[in-house]
């Protein structure tokens, strides 16, 4: 059996649960596991820069994902760096072998935001993105689908745009300056999606961020500083944005790293909003008050969540990991039975290795260790929900 078949026999196998997540009527929760190792002979850097070799490494690790048990469906991603949709705005980005590249801020006052013009027709970044897009393509046709690049929202490109911590301020002593910015990254990022959508032939929705499925509807945008601004300022500097993009593209899904538990209720009143993405641990996300928060709002919203790994040390505090999964992690997920809309990760290599969007599993085990974990993990949610 080719790869191609093999890959469209495994998908079709995962649809129904993925599906019947989506619209909130799933009677088991998906497990997300994928592998995400980095082949031998390649670098960091290779992976972010040389089409060829990410193409490569990304199949590689699909080859190996769909071969143990799981129930994610891969798609492949033109991830070259953060900094694509700011690079039109004159930023420049910074390579590294060891890590994902810098984008350097494009101006360090607010003023100068009024002579900003983003030329998305000579970026560099851009063109290497549609370029990436074309070469994925033309290997494997509409076979395995493929996204955009990491969609950075108006407000993350706008603070990569202006030096961070300049802009941060800036949001408090000199707004209209603000605002000005952030209508022109809106702009930039409805018109670079749309270029992308209109060359992908098998575009997998949400993209970057979130998990695919045939059926899904609208976008996941990376808003990577909802863990440090209040929720009147993310009200007022964001959410516009983010509702624009969900009226052009059917829909928005949010991620953000950190702990962002006080700016919740706000992302939930985002009109067009279909699903958030979050890191659940102690020192970041709640899955539980987070899930509390869903269902008091009456809202039927997708949930996306991993076992988290940053700025923790789970042994601190239990057994093992694995003790920690169950304990914290499973209970807080099926508080209330099995939830509807929820998918969660097994368990996450990050930040050992490298990783692109969804990498999850223990880091260095076979596809029979990985399989181990699924049936593991399943077998626990049985005995917690009696489902």
């Amino acid at each position: 059996m080719s790869f191609f078949k093999e890959f469209e026999e495994f998908a079709n196998k995962k649809e129904e649960l993925l599906d019947s997540t989506c619209n909130f009527k799933n009677t088991d929760i998906p497990v997300i596991q994928t592998f995400d190792e980095l082949k031998e002979g390649y670098s960091f850097g290779d992976m972010r820069k040389d089409r060829v070799k990410m193409l490569d490494q990304q199949l590689t690790n699909i080859s190996k994902t769909i071969k143990c048990k799981t129930d994610f469906i891969p798609f492949i991603e033109p991830w070259h760096c953060m900094g694509v949709y700011a690079n039109s705005f004159g930023c420049k980005i910074k390579w590294s072998d060891v890590k994902d590249p810098d984008t350097l801020c494009a101006i360090d006052k607010p003023e100068d935001v009024y002579d900003l013009k983003p030329d998305l027709k000579n970026s560099e970044l851009m063109n290497m993105t549609m370029d990436t897009i074309r070469y994925f393509q033309d290997k494997v046709g509409t076979s395995i689908p493929i996204t955009t690049c990491d969609p950075n929202s108006p407000m993350l490109c706008a603070s990569l745009v202006l030096k961070t911590d300049v802009f941060l301020m800036s949001l408090m002593t000199n707004p209209k300056e603000i605002h000005h910015l952030i209508d022109l990254t809106t702009k930039v990022f409805l018109e670079f999606y749309q270029r992308q959508l209109d060359l992908l032939k098998n575009p997998a929705f949400p993209g970057h961020g979130y998990i695919f499925t045939k059926n899904a509807k609208g976008i996941c945008v990376s808003e990577d500083n909802l863990a440090q601004l209040p929720p009147a300022v993310f009200e007022e500097f964001e959410v516009p944005s983010l509702e624009k993009i969900a009226e052009k593209f059917g829909g928005v899904y949010v991620h953000s790293c950190g702990n962002w538990i006080h700016n919740l209720d706000t992302v939930l009143k985002i009109k067009g909003l279909k699903g958030i993405n979050f890191h659940s641990s102690p020192v970041e996300m709640d899955p539980e008050i987070v899930l509390k928060k869903i269902k008091a709002s009456g809202k039927d919203i997708a949930v996306f969540t991993d076992f988290g790994q940053i700025g923790i040390k789970w042994s601190d505090n239990f057994k093992d990991e694995k003790d920690a999964y169950v304990n914290w992690f499973l209970k807080k997920i099926c508080y209330d039975g099995i939830p509807k809309g929820v998918f969660i990760t097994t368990f996450d290599n990050y930040p050992k290795i490298t990783k692109y969007g969804y990498g999850y599993c223990r880091e260095n085990i076979s596809v029979e260790q990985a399989s181990n974990d699924y049936n593991w993990i399943k077998n626990e949610i049985k005995k917690l929900t009696g489902e």
